[in-house]
C-alpha cells in the first residue's frame, strides 16, 4: 500500500534517418541491473531526417510522439513530466579534446566538494561563451552539447578525484562534442513538444565506449569500435582506459541497401528485406551471387573509409579486437572484409585484431523484458542507457549547454 515509488528514468531516444526508437527502463534496487521495460519504434519516411539535420520537424515530432505512446501509454500512471537523453553521431559532429587550467587562490587548503562543483561550473561557462570554429573548415554553425572529463591533473599529477587534495593548479583534460546548431535546436524543440526536459545529449561512441570500459575488468584493453549506422560509419578507439574519436564518413547501411535496390530494380523497403535474408543465407545461390557482386564496390569503399579514419587516431598499442555494431554490422561481407584482407598493414599494426559483432546479449547487467532489444542496431541505445543510469559523480561532467 505504501510501497516505494518507482523513480522515473529518462527516456532514451534514438533518431535515425529511417526510424525513431524509444526505450523506457528502470533500475533494479536489489541487483543494480538495468531493466528495459518497453521499446517503441516508428518508421520514418525517407528525407525527414538527414545525418546532421532535421528536414521536417513536424513529421519527426509525430513519429516520436507515437513511439513514446508505445512505451508510456496515456492511461499509464508513468505518463508524467519526464526527461530525455538523445544520442548524436555523424560526419558534421565534431569531438574535440580541450585542456583548461584553473589557478586556486588557496593552494594549501584541501579541495572540497563545493569548490569542485564551482570549478566545473566555471569550465562550463568558459566553453559556453566561446565561439567554436569547425576544425573541418566549413561555415556551418556548431554548438556544444557535451563536455566529458578525460583527466584531472593536480600540479602535474593525474588523479582520479580532486576531493580532499591540495594543489595550486587544476588542469582539466576534456572531450567536447559539438553538433550543428540547427540540429541541437530541433532536439530541444522536439523535447518541449513532448513535455520532456533534455537531460543530456551524448555522442553514441562515448556511450558504448564507457559501457565497455565500466564493465571490463581488463584495464589494458585496446579495442576498435566501428558503428555502422543508417547513413554513416563512426569509429572510436578504447586505449589506456580512454576513448579516442575518429571522423565519421558517409557510408552506412543505406549505401548497401541502395546497391541491392539498384541491382534488382526494387524499392528500398524490399531491398532491406533482401539484405537481411542475404545475411541469414536464406536466398537462392544465384541471387546471393548477384548481391555479393553488387555489394563488392560499396564494401570496398567502406573499408577504405575505415582505414582512412583509423589513420587519424593515435594508436600506440596494437588493438587486439574490433567490435562491429549498428544497423549495417550483420551484413554478410562487412565483417569478412576485415577478416580476410590486409588492411591493417597500412596502419603499421603488428597483427590483425580479432573481429566480432557486438550485441545487447553481451551486457549481462542489462535485462531486456521486451524480448525485442536484439541485434547490434540497439547497442548505441544501450550506451545511452548506461550513461543515464550511473551516478553522475562517476563520469562528471555531463551536460547539454542550453
Amino acid at each position: 500500500m505504501f510501497g516505494k515509488k518507482e523513480i522515473l528514468q529518462p527516456l532514451i531516444i534514438d533518431i535515425s534517418e529511417n526510424r525513431v526508437s524509444v526505450i523506457d527502463y528502470t533500475i533494479d534496487n536489489k541487483t543494480g541491473n538495468t531493466i528495459i521495460q518497453a521499446l517503441g519504434e516508428t518508421k520514418l519516411p525517407f528525407g525527414v531526417v538527414s545525418t546532421d539535420f532535421v528536414e521536417q520537424e513536424d513529421v519527426l515530432n509525430r513519429a516520436i510522439e507515437e513511439a513514446i505512446t508505445q512505451v508510456r501509454p496515456d492511461n499509464s500512471n508513468a505518463k508524467e513530466q519526464s526527461s530525455v537523453v538523445f544520442g548524436v553521431s555523424g560526419p558534421m559532429v565534431e569531438v574535440i579534446p580541450r585542456v583548461i587550467e584553473l589557478q586556486r587562490e588557496n593552494p594549501n587548503q584541501k579541495i572540497r566538494s563545493k569548490e569542485w562543483v564551482n570549478s566545473i561550473d566555471n569550465v562550463y561557462d568558459k566553453f559556453d561563451s566561446e565561439v567554436y570554429n569547425s576544425v573541418q573548415g566549413h561555415n556551418l554553425p556548431l554548438s556544444l552539447v557535451q563536455i566529458s572529463l578525460n583527466n584531472i591533473i593536480l600540479d602535474g599529477q593525474e588523479v582520479l578525484s580532486p576531493i580532499d587534495q591540495s594543489a595550486q593548479q587544476i588542469t582539466l583534460d576534456t572531450i567536447n562534442t559539438y553538433i550543428p546548431t540547427n540540429y541541437k535546436q530541433s532536439l530541444i524543440n522536439i523535447a518541449k513538444a513532448n513535455d520532456l526536459q533534455v537531460e543530456e545529449v551524448y555522442h553514441y561512441d562515448y556511450g558504448v565506449g564507457q559501457l565497455i570500459l565500466d564493465y571490463n575488468t581488463n584495464k589494458e584493453i585496446s579495442i576498435i569500435l566501428i558503428d555502422i549506422r543508417f547513413g554513416h560509419t563512426s569509429i572510436s578507439l578504447i586505449q589506456d582506459q580512454k576513448i579516442q574519436y575518429a571522423h565519421s564518413f558517409s557510408v552506412g547501411s543505406h549505401s548497401f541497401t541502395q546497391a541491392i535496390a539498384n541491382t534488382f530494380q526494387i524499392t528500398i523497403d524490399e531491398a532491406e528485406t533482401v539484405r537481411q535474408e542475404y545475411s541469414m543465407l536464406q536466398l537462392p545461390r544465384d541471387m546471393s551471387r548477384k548481391i555479393t557482386d553488387a555489394l563488392e564496390a560499396e564494401i570496398s569503399l567502406w573499408l577504405q573509409g575505415i582505414v582512412y579514419s583509423l589513420k587519424s587516431l593515435d594508436i600506440s598499442n596494437s588493438p587486439t579486437h574490433i567490435f562491429l555494431y549498428g544497423e549495417g554490422a550483420p551484413l554478410l561481407g562487412v565483417k569478412e572484409s576485415l577478416e580476410y584482407s590486409t588492411w591493417y598493414k597500412s596502419l603499421n599494426l603488428t597483427q590483425k585484431p580479432s573481429i566480432s559483432i557486438l550485441t545487447p546479449k553481451q551486457f549481462a547487467h542489462i535485462v531486456d523484458m521486451t524480448s525485442h532489444i536484439e541485434g547490434s542496431k540497439f547497442v548505441d541505445m544501450l550506451g545511452l542507457v548506461h550513461l543515464s543510469s550511473i551516478p553522475l559523480d562517476i563520469h562528471l561532467p555531463y551536460r547539454i549547454s542550453e
